[in-house]
Formats: structure tokens, C-alpha cells, sequence
């Protein structure tokens, strides 16, 4: 994938608008639950986390960022699968019944545990019969590698072929409403280096677009991209013009 500075800065400058309104665009989803219960999480995970402005038990914007900067360091052999189906499930959305006889969670776990690194764990990933299971474990990847790995959602790299204004990314099968307005076909998920990548372009976004706030803070920009798709703004300037992507008839 070759994307040059000059797109990267036309990206940023699209998303300046929206970019200090962050934390009420992503606390406004449902999926993934931005409003998780910090007695839940503690009780799940073992990662305690103190909200006072909130009634003091429903996540803040700000307790986000600490789950990605603490979570990972709760993981143990004991309950690596534990605190893996609470980020799939619990926080992530996704059906538990969906997992229900299968070893999958519990597969995330082992490949994790046997990793020394992000560049393990994505190389046991994608050699296992997992790999286009990217929606479940890019979750699970964004929290124990919260600086190197992102979340693989069709969402966002719908979002960013609509911001790049060509696509640059593979599409899994969606399930937003949005995007199933328009045709996306063929729908694939990307190949380790296609993700490699996507995980490089949102660094590189990030660099260009949040210069002194949430720096080094790269996964703030893909929860950004992630919730753009409920943004009524977002959708009337970008989605709803896109030439991106044909409307289904």
C-alpha cells in the first residue's frame, strides 16, 4: 500500500473538524460499549478503574484510554480467555452464543500466551484458522498491543477508503447499517501485511492530527474512525457523497 504524506495530510485536515469532539462522538456508541460497568470490569478482569463524574460506576471517555493502557497488564495464563471474552463480548458487542462449542476465545489466549510480541501473536493469528476472524481478535490485539495493534472493524477502513477517496483497504463483511447501504463487494479481510499496514496508516494519521493532545496516543484515532459512522456531520459531508462506494439499488 503506497500512500504518500500529501493524502495523509488531506485526511487529517478532513478529520480536524471532528477531532476535539472525540470523546462525546465515541461515548454516543453502542457497540463497542463505551459505557461499560467499572464494577463488571473489576470483577471480570481484575483491572480496577474509578469513574467520580460519572455516577461512579459507568465508564468515561478517559477510563477508555486507561483500559487500553492498563488491561493488557492484567493478563495472566490463568485468565488470559477471561479477560479476552470480556473484551469480545462484553466491551466488543459480539454475541457470546456466536462463540458458544467453539475453542475460539480460548484459541486468542493460547496464541497470545506463546507470543513474545505483537509480531508473534499476529504471525500465530494469520497461520491459524482464525485469521478472518479479524472483527474478535483485533480487539483482543488493540488491548495487549495497544501501541502497535488496532482494530480491525469493517468501519474504519470503510471510513478511511471514504476519507482517502479510493480504496486502499479490504472490507470484511459488514454488519453496520451504513455501510450495508452501499455495495462493498468483494468482501475480504486483510492479509498480515495488508494489516501491518493499516495499523502504520493510523499511526501516521495520528502523528499529523493530534500534534500536542493524545499524543502517542495512536488508538485514539481509530476510535475516532471507528465512530465516525454515527455522526450525522460526518455522514452528510462524507458518506452520503462518497463516489467510493456505489449505492445499492
Amino acid at each position: 500500500m503506497i500512500v504518500t504524506d500529501k493524502e495523509i495530510k488531506d485526511v487529517a485536515n478532513k478529520l480536524n473538524m471532528y477531532k476535539n469532539s472525540v470523546d462525546v462522538i465515541y461515548t454516543s456508541l453502542k457497540k463497542p460499549n463505551p459505557n461499560f460497568k467499572l464494577d463488571k470490569l473489576k470483577t471480570e478482569t481484575g483491572l480496577e478503574l474509578t469513574n467520580e463524574q460519572n455516577g461512579g460506576n459507568i465508564a468515561s471517555f478517559e477510563n477508555q484510554l486507561e483500559l487500553k493502557e492498563k488491561l493488557h497488564q492484567k493478563v495472566t495464563s490463568a485468565n488470559a480467555t477471561n479477560i479476552f471474552k470480556w473484551i469480545i463480548c462484553t466491551w466488543g458487542g459480539i454475541i457470546e452464543t456466536r462463540f458458544k462449542g467453539k475453542p475460539t476465545i480460548n484459541d486468542y489466549a493460547n496464541c497470545y500466551l506463546k507470543s513474545n510480541d505483537h509480531k508473534d501473536f499476529l504471525k500465530n493469528i494469520f497461520n491459524s484458522e482464525h485469521a478472518k476472524n479479524i472483527a474478535s481478535w483485533s480487539k483482543v490485539a488493540s488491548f495487549m498491543y495497544p501501541d502497535q495493534c488496532f482494530i480491525y472493524d469493517s468501519r474504519v477502513p470503510f471510513v478511511l477508503n471514504i476519507l482517502f477517496e479510493r480504496r486502499i483497504l479490504p472490507m470484511p463483511i459488514p454488519s453496520n447499517k451504513t455501510i450495508n447501504q452501499f455495495n462493498t463487494k468483494p468482501n475480504n479481510s486483510p492479509s498480515l501485511s495488508e494489516y501491518e499496514d493499516y495499523c502504520c496508516l493510523i499511526k501516521r494519521i495520528h502523528k499529523e492530527l493530534y500534534k500536542s493532545s493524545y499524543k502517542n496516543q495512536y488508538y485514539v484515532t481509530e476510535m475516532l474512525l471507528f465512530a465516525l459512522l454515527s455522526n450525522s456531520d460526518f455522514i452528510k459531508n462524507h458518506i452520503s457523497v462518497t463516489q467510493v462506494f456505489k449505492p445499492k439499488h
